[in-house]
């Protein structure tokens, strides 16, 4: 694909069944982490500590091939989709706390 933007890896990310880190040498890469967040399967090579949810395997093709295939046979529940935008939200909660309290109507006598 060459190089697309930020947001598009991560809606391709959401649309992802099984993410596949199959490195043998490796930096704490924050690919994982995103799919993971994103809810897709991970499947990534031991060659560093990797997050919890990942399916570690050794930097073998066998390895990776059947963790491959049980994270399509059992993959971990889809996630609710995150917000669009936290700065959105972010706003909306200020703009309700600077809001005017509601006054609360007079107490009724109970007769």
């Amino acid at each position: 694909l060459g190089e697309i933007a930020h947001g598009e890896v991560l809606a391709l990310l959401a649309a992802t069944d099984v993410f596949l880190r199959p490195t043998l040498a490796d930096g704490d890469a924050i690919s994982v982490r995103e799919a993971l967040a994103a809810g897709a399967a991970v499947v990534a090579t031991s060659v560093v500590p990797r997050p919890a949810g990942t399916r570690i395997v050794a930097p073998d093709a066998g390895a990776l091939a059947a963790a491959t295939l049980g994270a399509l046979e059992d993959p971990p529940p889809r996630r609710p989709r995150p917000l669009p935008s936290a700065h959105h939200r972010l706003l909306q909660l200020y703009t309700a706390l600077l809001a005017p309290s509601p006054r609360l109507a007079p107490a009724r006598q109970i007769s």
